[in-house]
């Protein structure tokens, strides 16, 4: 029988990788279902690893972490951008930018040709004219 420590070790390891999974999970705009479906899983089985009350196997923490697009160490907590930045920070970062440009495209199209026509100068890419989608709704459309 294993010793009392090792067992609450291994609990505190699957709730460990269960938040990591839910916060990769979230920070990928993936619900429960896609990410079972993409692991071979049912949400339920996702639901249940997240919270740490089933163990995830060595097999389905690579099938995760590649649905994710991470490594298994991202999934352990361990990886990190070589500044030393935590890769989730990182990634979150990300994600509110591009979701804080998805609203200003919506709400302001020519806003956002302007923060795009910056980028790609500091990029020092030759720049273009962005038009808004057909749907964007505010401004003038382009011919």
């Amino acid at each position: 029988m294993p010793r009392r420590n090792a067992v609450e070790e291994e609990k505190t390891l699957a709730r460990l990788i269960g938040g990591r999974l839910r916060e990769l999970r979230l920070l990928n705009g993936l619900s429960q279902s896609q990410l079972g479906a993409h692991a071979g899983v049912s949400f339920q089985q996702v639901q249940k690893f997240e919270s740490g009350n089933n163990h995830v196997t060595p097999w389905k923490l690579v099938q995760f972490a590649n649905a994710l697009g991470v490594g298994v160490d991202e999934l352990l907590g361990r990886g990190e951008t070589p500044k030393g930045e935590p890769v989730s920070q990182r990634r979150r970062s990300v994600l509110d930018a591009v979701r804080g440009l998805t609203e200003i495209e919506r709400e302001s199209p020519e806003t956002f040709a302007a923060i795009c026509h910056l980028i790609r100068s500091q990029l020092g890419q030759k720049s273009r004219r962005v038009r808004p989608r057909s749907g964007a709704s505010g401004g003038s459309k382009r011919p």
